[in-house]
């Protein structure tokens, strides 16, 4: 996995024969995160299972970040939903794990109530769900 980033304000220092290989951004920004203007993005109507407009507050900024998380294709073939027990689900109909994961990470960003991921075991379950503790 790779991404593209500004090669000459990268200051690592590297011994010789070593290479970056991938940057990956962690932590939250001191902005809100609001989508590149040159991609469309699908509604959260379109991802979003249930109605939407009833969740939980902290729910629809989580779908709001995963809404402009980057897909292959800009495909974003992501579902969500929330399970019985409030749980927010996160999911894939081709389970696409890779985007996914990025959908996940955005997710993360939003769910401030403290919570525990959980992962699926087999197909019939949705790829992850955060529990709130």
């Amino acid at each position: 996995v790779s991404g593209s980033y500004k090669r000459k304000e990268l200051h690592i220092p590297l011994s010789p024969g070593e290479a970056v290989a991938c940057v990956i951004a962690v932590g939250k920004p001191v902005q809100p995160l609001t989508a590149p203007a040159s991609r469309q993005r699908k509604a959260p109507e379109h991802f979003c299972r249930g109605n939407f407009r009833s969740w939980p507050e902290e729910l629809t900024d989580a779908a709001a970040l995963v809404q402009i998380a980057p897909s292959a294709m800009n495909m974003q073939p992501w579902v969500l939903s929330i399970g019985p027990n409030s749980e927010f689900i996160v999911d894939t109909a081709d389970r696409a794990l890779l985007d996914a994961g990025i959908a996940l990470c955005h997710a993360e960003l939003a769910l401030e109530t403290p919570h525990t991921w959980h992962f699926a075991s087999h197909r019939a379950e949705p790829v992850a769900w955060a529990v709130v503790k």
